[in-house]
């Protein structure tokens, strides 16, 4: 810790989680609590190495929260070799719904935007949301929709084509 507390350091060693799935973590972790207020915090990741069925992954990452929006930007090397990177994506609860937005970027396919609104949480038992929408457009122009309709299905439109899809036919 810092000497006025605010700040913390972990270091992670070839660290197997208790209840994980089998992944080895490694790398630091720095953790920074605003002293005047203690909803604003920072986390950053680095050089954190997540190792999983043997593929390893290295991130970088920055995630900054208040009491109501989470802020995350980081960049990440895949299992392939190549970068990849997250700016600006933001969650942001205004007590009853989340909007989410991101832009994620592919070294060779440029980026995504992902939007989404009205993202409804809490009542359904499997954790996944019960209403919203998401919308994912490319650097391109292309597009598509995902509307939780509630519970048990979703609704996917790319182009012109929608397709329904039942919650546990894809988790």
């Amino acid at each position: 810790p810092s000497s006025d507390g605010s700040e913390m350091t972990m270091i992670f060693s070839n660290c197997l989680p208790i209840d994980g799935m089998g992944e080895e973590l490694s790398g630091r972790v720095v953790i920074s609590i605003d002293p005047n207020d203690i909803n604003n915090m920072t986390r950053k990741f680095i050089d954190f190495t997540v190792i999983y069925e043997g593929q390893t992954y290295t991130i970088n990452m920055s995630v900054s929260c208040d009491a109501v929006s989470c802020s995350l930007t980081s960049e990440f090397v895949g299992p392939d070799g190549r970068k990849y990177r997250m700016d600006n994506a933001t969650v942001e609860f205004d007590g009853s719904s989340y909007t989410i937005t991101a832009k994620v970027y592919d070294p060779d396919h440029g980026y995504v935007m992902i939007e989404g609104q009205n993202i409804l949480f809490g009542s359904c038992a499997s954790g996944v949301p019960s209403a919203g929408t998401m919308t994912i457009t490319g650097s391109e122009g292309s597009s598509g929709t995902v509307i939780f309709t509630n519970c048990s299905s979703i609704s996917v439109t790319v182009g012109a084509e929608t397709t329904d899809y039942r919650w546990d036919e894809i988790l």
